[in-house]
């Protein structure tokens, strides 16, 4: 499964949004406005293999954000 939000305005990424897509294998986000991204919001998304968040507005990320991954 796929889910392209490329160039959407979006500004954050909860951790409740993708709650609900465990089968997601490619999350593309790049060209939006994305400052914050909550912690474990890539939590239950096991089989994902490509998570593409380039060209937008990330500072800081907080070491949970990515946590499942390491």
């Amino acid at each position: 499964k796929q889910i392209n939000l490329n160039s959407n305005k979006l500004t954050k990424i909860l951790n409740e949004n993708f709650l609900d897509k465990l089968s997601l294998i490619e999350l593309y986000l790049s060209r939006n406005q994305i400052i914050e991204i909550q912690p474990y919001s890539f939590f239950y998304l096991n089989k994902l293999e490509v998570l593409d968040l380039s060209c937008n507005r990330l500072v800081n990320l907080s070491t949970e954000t990515f946590i499942e991954f390491i």
